[in-house]
C-alpha cells in the first residue's frame, strides 16, 4: 500500500511541476533586446524609459504593449500572429518559451521576456 501510495504522489507531482513549467499563460516583462548585433538590458530599457510587457491569455490571445503601441495578438504552439500595420496582413513571430523565458525572434531581431 505504502508503495502505491509513493507512486501516485511521485506522479501527481511529476503531472504537476510539468504543466507548470509548460504554461505560456501570464504576464512578462522584456528583459533584453537584441537588433543588429547590438544587445539592450532591462537597465537599459528602464534608463531609456522604454516598456515592453506581453500578456498571453488562456483563449489564445495575446496582448502586446511595446514603445507606446498596443499590438493585439493570436498564438499556436510556436508561432505568436497579428497584423502588419503598413500592410494589413497578417505576420507569424515565432517564439520559445523556457521555464519563464519566453524569447520572440524574426529575421535575427530577438526580444526575450521573464514572467
Amino acid at each position: 500500500m505504502k508503495k502505491i501510495l509513493s507512486l501516485l504522489c511521485v506522479l501527481v507531482l511529476t503531472f504537476m511541476l510539468t504543466a507548470c513549467g509548460s504554461s505560456i499563460v501570464g504576464k512578462y516583462t522584456a528583459i533584453e533586446m537584441v537588433s543588429n548585433g547590438q544587445t539592450v538590458t532591462a537597465d537599459d530599457l528602464k534608463n531609456y524609459g522604454m516598456t515592453i510587457e506581453l500578456e498571453v491569455k488562456d483563449d489564445k490571445t495575446a496582448h502586446l504593449s511595446m514603445l507606446g503601441e498596443e499590438i493585439d495578438l493570436t498564438y499556436d504552439d510556436k508561432v505568436f500572429t497579428g497584423k502588419d500595420d503598413e500592410t494589413g496582413e497578417s505576420q507569424g513571430i515565432p517564439y520559445t518559451l523556457n521555464g519563464n523565458k519566453l524569447t520572440l525572434e524574426i529575421e535575427g531581431e530577438k526580444i526575450v521576456f521573464k514572467k
